[in-house]
């Protein structure tokens, strides 16, 4: 409208009466600015390109959340995303808070909600494979607590005070630890105050300058506040000669995993990604290279497999039943009536399936966790179960696998709940009883695998 010589405020007089079919979306664009779109574009690959291209341009706060997810194959679990986000997560004066951002992407749908994650809506990007995904998510991991320990061993940070996805003058940090180094150490009422070493990490493809920007924008807002000296870092993998440039210029710490860890550690977490990736294929085939991943884990990573017992439970209880069936899938995302979810272990056979839920907690599963598992989880399994052609018509078994123990509670409503069940079957195990099992079906590699790293109960 500028360009045919029409005025600014008459072009806002317009705007403010646009009416169907156009509609605006207001509210999520600064200088009070709107997105204007025709009725029939909504919910459609031109509306999402015109509104990403929107926030890219007035939408700052929530254009991060989208480079997140984009850089990160379209997933991200939920305790994570406010690292990548330049929205503090607590009260800060001219800031959305983090949840109000989450939140109004969910309602644009431009993200989705799942139970342990938030995903791209496949209509404006294609998200990676989710068991890519979950690979990624525990090579994260494994990395970060790798980095705890590699920074209190050399005095870095305190020895037991640091932490995982917490805050730090407002803003979420993958790890925050305080640090008794002299040049961050202030004299204050008193007292002396230590600074803090804050990390994010971006391991999976090439750091290049735009990706690095959430964690530039959140250093340069803390700096303007009353608040302990920091020293930033950033673990990466691989990073472009300008990403880097910018890093050194703004004075962050760049931790290139291969140097801080040692050689061979990049091979472990590129073995660890495609094992989880490929985990029911490779377990058929070659369950051998399980083993070899969890000693290699053992050898590189301290605390080894103990530190990452819960993500590795499912493929140990993959390794059980690769030799018993025709088909293994672990970490199965499935979608039924909206609802997405995942299969930790899916088992066909050639009469029966098994969908094994696996928690390798230390604590003892409760009765709230088996009561969810039983009411909400099962009967979604189910009615997807059902809605396969290749699948319906087979027996169905629902198991339950924990490496610890259950509650009292939990063990009365399994009971409770289960007698009443007619259309298919559910089964729980503790370790004891899994070990039992492993020796009745003689599976001795197993039994190892258990005792070794995650039991450890006398074979």
């Amino acid at each position: 409208m500028q360009s045919q010589g029409i005025s600014n405020e008459a072009i806002r007089k317009r705007i403010s009466r646009v009416e169907p079919p156009l509609y605006k979306l207001s509210k999520y664009f600064k200088n009070r600015q709107s997105l204007i779109y025709h009725i029939d574009h909504i919910n459609g690959r031109e509306y999402y390109n015109g509104l990403i291209s929107a926030f890219e341009t007035a939408g700052k706060s929530y254009f991060a959340a989208i480079k997140a997810l984009e850089y990160h194959q379209g997933y991200l679990r939920k305790d994570e995303l406010a690292n990548y986000l330049i929205s503090p997560v607590g009260n800060l004066k001219k800031h959305k808070k983090a949840e109000v951002i989450i939140k109004d992407l969910i309602k644009l749908k431009v993200i989705q909600e799942n139970e342990d994650y938030y995903s791209l809506n496949p209509l404006y990007s294609r998200s990676g494979d989710f068991k890519h995904f979950k690979g990624i998510n525990i090579a994260k991991e494994v990395t970060i607590k790798q980095l705890y320990n590699w920074a209190r061993s050399i005095n870095l940070v305190s020895y037991d005070k640091g932490t995982f996805n917490s805050e730090y003058s407002g803003f979420q940090w993958a790890f925050v630890g305080p640090s008794y180094i002299s040049t961050v150490l202030q004299f204050k009422e008193e007292k002396l105050n230590p600074g803090f070493i804050v990390s994010d990490i971006l391991i999976i493809d090439m750091v290049e300058k735009s990706h690095i920007e959430f964690f530039i924008a959140k250093l340069e807002i803390i700096k303007r506040l009353n608040v302990p000296k920091v020293i930033p870092l950033l673990l990466v993998n691989k990073v472009s000669n300008e990403a880097l440039q910018l890093l050194k210029e703004k004075g962050i710490i760049v931790g290139f995993i291969e140097k801080i860890f040692g050689p061979g550690y990049s091979q472990l977490l590129s073995s660890l990604i495609k094992v989880i990736e490929e985990a029911g294929k490779l377990l058929k085939s070659d369950p051998d290279k399980f083993i070899k991943l969890l000693d290699q884990i053992n050898k590189f990573v301290d605390g080894g497999v103990n530190n990452l017992r819960g993500d590795l439970f499912e493929l140990a209880v993959g390794y059980f039943y690769s030799s018993q069936c025709q088909v293994l899938e672990i970490g199965k995302k499935i979608s039924h009536e909206g609802q997405i979810t995942d299969i930790d272990v899916l088992v066909i056979k050639q009469d029966r399936l098994i969908l094994a839920e696996c928690k390798g907690y230390k604590s003892n599963i409760s009765k709230q966790v088996i009561e969810d598992w039983i009411t909400n989880k099962i009967p979604l399994f189910y009615k997807w179960v059902n809605s396969q052609s290749l699948l319906r018509g087979k027996k169905i078994t629902f198991e339950f696998w924990s490496a610890s123990e259950y509650t009292e509670d939990a063990r009365k409503i399994f009971t409770e709940r289960s007698d009443v069940l007619r259309k298919y079957e559910v089964k729980i195990y503790d370790r004891q009883e899994i070990i039992k099992m492993a020796k009745d079906f003689r599976i001795t590699k197993f039994i190892e695998i258990m005792n070794n790293y995650f039991i450890k109960v006398p074979a």
